[in-house]
């Protein structure tokens, strides 16, 4: 059924491109679109269309929201054969910079010449050298003539001189200024018809910069010394740039620029497209000296390991001066050998941590070899199969939490990612990458490490199992792969919350694995081979069945290991942890072991403690704040109670039970505490005083409306100071605490206040409210707590209008716009309109409206036909309510204060 859905999906966006391929206004479906008209889910549309993008079958332009269109020439056939693809050349257009050839062909066919683009990164990461790219690419698919010009101006030349910049930019007549005696061709009139690539754009001035979006607004300039914007011409922008365009550039400058594509620095790069680089470059010195050349391991290695910096041209001047020093020695022989003699580099530098990447005693580059674009596609596959892996594990877990798929279906999508990854990393992995010693070292901690783990938990392995970790450890030792950034920790961190909150033992032996290993093997690993351990262990162990808890506390070094030892292995299931307790061991630190414990593990279904001396039967009174369902204490443990409990808990007895049967047949001291149904509640809390935690609460009140769960003001003193030890959380069931100072109570979901309309907190509002009875849904809250947020604001401002009135006004209008322009508004743009716009009316009842010049209400109007009319439309009736017309120049700020967040609006 998955495939059949993806196929349809392909289909449809297949059909819909072919259809508009003639219309130049189309611009692509969205995500939502597609999920409509197929009656699929959104996130699954989302995951599949994605694929296709991955697969070169589709382009994804990231307006908002996303568009999609598929691949296709005139003859309906897919492009992109990578034997004709231009980009072929670029190291790395199948690897790290996959996505930004995507969005460079995406550039090329959008259609007109308003997908400008914007290079950004270091000096010397081959941005111009993208830019040339692009410009073939454009002629080889038709988009611009064949021989099209590509002027390349460096605004950094006349840094200096914005005069004479904007006089060799846009061109001057004759007599424009001294020395002038005929006119002169700028580079926007040079590059007519094609591409013009502005480098080093932030060295244009705020007044350039300013003529420049004039002309890329309405494609008409003037040169200087001329009087009218007269001129006309047909260009395509390239810029680039070494800062950051957001303090660089004007915000109306980049807000013309609706793609920017960032490249990476060198050291940034994957290992692999290092390799292929240097391979190259010494190939292309191989060619110019007519000898083979063969680097040795040391140099290749050396150079790889540089981490202070450096770009693509750095690294072919050492490869240059290697060549040098080298041919210099041995021009009569026929093979060239360069070793550490000749790196000119220093001894020193030869000392530092050299990282073993490079394998072979010589690179061995031979100049009658064919050319190659990638070194190990293969090594490529296998870091961006890693890194589809979390994103597609953190989605599955999250729809498990949420109830959206069951345990079983979570288990199988799990199962398929680690076989995609077993597929590329082990089963296709060479075995010539670690000599015998290195693996043997690895497979032997790998067997001993789960012999361990049978003995104290019973999850029985099968010989295989050793052999498939070792090679995902080995893959590890060899490969650097660097996360693109900090998301992929917060996913992981992700994913362990919520396999430790809802499935815990998987998490718990596949963590104890992991912290073996890498105390054995004296390394770190990688997070992605850390997942990769998790889904191992969870697909390893059969099923969850032994979902109540069961810990042995017990005196001696060794006593509560053994006892649950056995049990664990006579059943082949986790049933038993165990805390041993050495006799100096006080009752408060075993006590404080097991809290610590029970506080990371779901606790639903029940928990039983089996205690070797009366010392710890009052437990119960540490653990019933952290713990949600029945506990269960039993005294005087011998291992054959152990084998009962076990039985029960496999036979699926609940903790009640299991206290009565074991009361009846032995004469034990057992004590069982009912859980209490405690009422759900939210905290409110402000440092500064129990007012404004009040305030906060009467709005979340009113946002979330008549939802069975207490929403209550709290001091903050007490919170910070006790955090779960305070007594509200003995009397309620907290499921969040809103505080405007940060405060972090373990165990407890807190966030700040205004975080709560920040789009990156809805998850946490939905795990809070997902079980709870509503009269709205969440999306319906989330938008009332960010029309409160802009009322609040409003309160102080409004003169004579009720800002609670006139709130639900500007809602509807907000509601308008987002639907006439197809648009997702985000928060801060949310806010910024309900406060302008209310202002706005108020001003306007007042007569304070701001108003155009005749000429300048022409101009605007003229080019924003649309907008002004969908706006008229969009304020008719309040308008008619209170008997006022919106101007023109408010019109105008509306849609400046719209495209400053979401870009250029295209009609």
């Amino acid at each position: 059924m998955l495939k059949n859905n993806k196929r349809r999906i392909e289909e449809l966006l297949r059909s819909v491109t072919e259809n508009h391929m003639e219309n130049d206004d189309f611009k692509g479906i969205t995500t939502e679109e597609i999920s409509k008209i197929l009656s699929i889910r959104r996130n699954l549309v989302s995951q599949y269309l994605n694929e296709l993008v991955e697969e070169n079958k589709a382009v994804k332009i990231k307006t908002r929201p996303v568009l999609f269109t598929y691949i296709i020439n005139n003859k309906n056939t897919i492009l992109n054969n990578e034997s004709d693809d231009v980009f072929k050349d670029l190291v790395g257009y199948k690897g790290s910079l996959r996505d930004a050839v995507e969005k460079c062909k995406a550039a090329v066919f959008y259609p007109g010449k308003d997908m400008s683009v914007l290079l950004t990164g270091d000096s010397g990461v081959g941005k111009s050298y993208i830019a040339s790219l692009i410009h073939k690419y454009a002629e080889k698919e038709g988009k611009i003539k064949a021989n099209s010009p590509f002027i390349i101006f460096n605004c950094a030349d006349y840094a200096d001189n914005p005069e004479l910049l904007s006089a060799n930019l846009f061109g001057y007549i004759k007599g424009s200024f001294t020395g002038t005696d005929k006119e002169h061709l700028g580079a926007l009139e040079l590059a007519d018809g094609g591409y013009l690539f502005l480098d080093e754009v932030h060295r244009l001035s705020a007044e350039g910069q300013e003529k420049l979006f004039v002309f890329m607004d309405k494609g008409v300039f003037k040169r200087l010394g001329e009087s009218k914007a007269e001129r006309r011409a047909n260009v395509r922008f390239i810029f680039a740039t070494t800062e950051n365009p957001k303090e660089a550039l004007l915000q109306t400058f980049r807000r013309r620029i609706p793609l920017e594509i960032h490249i990476p620095k060198l050291d940034k790069r994957p290992i692999d497209e290092r390799i292929t680089m240097i391979y190259k470059f010494f190939k292309d010195e191989s060619s110019k000296i007519n000898k083979d050349i063969y680097i040795s391991r040391k140099i290749i290695n050396f150079i790889l390991s540089q981490k202070n910096g450096g770009n693509i041209g750095s690294l072919k001047n050492i490869v240059k001066l290697c060549c040098a020093l080298a041919y210099k020695e041995q021009q009569a022989r026929e093979v060239i050998k360069i070793d550490k003699i000749h790196s000119a580099l220093h001894e020193e530098n030869f000392n530092q941590n050299i990282k073993q990447y490079y394998f072979e005693d010589y690179m061995k580059v031979k100049r009658e070899d064919k050319d190659i674009s990638e070194i190990n596609i293969l090594e490529i596959d296998r870091y961006n199969r890693l890194n589809e892996l979390i994103e597609t594990v953190e989605y599955l877990c999250t729809e498990y939490q949420k109830h959206n798929i069951s345990i079983s279906e979570l288990r199988k999508g799990l199962t398929i990612e680690l076989n995609r990854s077993l597929d590329l990393i082990v089963y296709e992995q060479e075995d010539d990458k670690c000599n015998d010693l290195i693996n043997n070292i690895y497979l032997e901690t790998v067997d001993n490490t789960l012999k361990l783990i049978e003995s104290t938990y019973g999850i029985k392995y099968y010989g295989n199992t050793s052999k498939i970790l070792t090679k995902f450890l080995i893959y590890n030792r060899n490969n650097i792969i660097s996360a693109k950034d900090e998301e992929d920790f917060r996913k992981v961190t992700r994913i362990k919350n919520i396999l430790r909150r809802e499935i815990s033992k998987p998490l718990i032996i596949s963590e104890k694995i992991i912290n073996n290993l890498e105390s054995n093997l004296d390394c770190e690993l990688d997070i992605r081979i850390k997942v990769i351990i998790i889904l191992y262990v969870f697909t390893m162990m059969s099923n969850e069945s032994t979902l109540i808890n069961a810990i042995i506390v017990a005196h001696g070094y060794s006593t509560a290991s053994s006892i649950a030892s056995v049990a664990n292995q006579l059943y082949g299931e986790f049933i038993f942890e165990a805390f041993d307790m050495p006799m100096e061991s006080s009752p408060i630190e075993v006590k404080n072991k097991i809290k610590n414990y029970i506080s990371e593990i779901n606790t639903s279904k029940g928990t039983i403690i089996l205690v070797d001396m009366g010392s710890l039967v009052d437990i119960n009174l540490e653990l019933e704040k952290i713990i949600d369902g029945d506990l269960g204490i039993i005294n005087n443990i011998t291992t054959n109670i152990a084998l009962d409990i076990a039985g029960r808990i496999i036979n699926g007895q609940d903790v009640e039970s299991m206290i009565t049967g074991i009361e009846k047949s032995n004469p034990l001291m057992c004590k069982l505490i009912k859980v209490k149904g405690k009422k759900k509640a939210i905290l409110t809390t402000c440092i500064s005083g129990i007012g404004t935690a009040v305030k906060v609460r009467n709005l979340i009140r009113e946002c979330i409306g008549n939802a069975d769960i207490e929403v209550k003001e709290y001091d903050y003193a007490s919170l910070n100071l006790k955090g779960k030890d305070d007594k509200v959380f003995s009397d309620y069931d907290v499921k969040l605490v809103i505080s405007t100072t940060k405060l972090e109570i373990e165990g407890v979901k807190t966030i700040l206040m205004h975080d709560l309309i920040n789009d990156d907190y809805d998850d946490t509002l939905f795990d809070v409210l997902e079980d709870v009875t509503m009269d709205k849904n969440i999306n319906n809250i989330k938008q009332d707590i960010i029309k409160m947020f802009s009322m609040d604001n409003l309160i102080s401002r409004m003169t004579i209008l009720n800002p609670r009135n006139i709130i639900n006004e500007v809602e509807s209008i907000i509601l308008d716009y987002e639907r006439i322009l197809d648009k997702r508004f985000n928060v801060d743009l949310k806010i910024t309109l309900y406060i302008h716009i209310s202002i706005m009316i108020e001003r306007i009842m007042l007569k304070q409206g701001l108003e155009f010049t005749e000429e300048e209400s022409k101009n605007y109007e003229s080019n924003n036909i649309k907008f002004v009319k969908i706006s008229n439309s969009i304020f008719k009736a309040i308008s008619n309510e209170y008997n006022f017309t919106i101007p023109v120049k408010e019109i105008y700020i509306i849609q400046s204060i719209i495209e400053s967040k979401i870009g250029k609006l295209n009609f």
